[in-house]
């Protein structure tokens, strides 16, 4: 049985969590990277006005946003969500490298 070892290819002299990291192979070499985390909406509850808006910033471009299960496209790196009736909106992104995001924005009425 062949044991493989670093200087063989293919494999990366360092360690990584399997969760967390990625390998980056853009550059020249390979190298290992923190895979980036969406900082989230500026805020999860939103007047159901059609005016008041949550904003998610920092997103790849473009890359493929799912609310309520429906696939939206988003280009230019921002996202901003405004709803005419009280509803949850479940955002869910899963664009590698970044790490999967779900969270959730509430449409409340104007008069609560």
């Amino acid at each position: 049985m062949h044991q493989k070892r670093p200087e063989d290819h293919g494999i990366l002299p360092v360690s990584a969590d399997l969760q967390r990291d990625y390998v980056d192979l853009s550059g020249n070499e390979p190298v290992i990277r923190e895979r980036p985390a969406l900082l989230g909406f500026d805020k999860t509850r939103i007047l159901a006005d059609d005016t008041d808006t949550a904003t998610l910033r920092g997103l790849p471009s473009p890359c493929t946003v799912l609310v309520n299960g429906v696939a939206h496209t988003v280009d230019g790196g921002e996202l901003a969500l405004s709803c005419p009736l009280p509803i949850r909106l479940t955002v869910v992104i899963d664009a590698f490298p970044y790490l999967p995001f779900q969270e959730v924005v509430t449409c409340v009425s104007p008069s609560a």
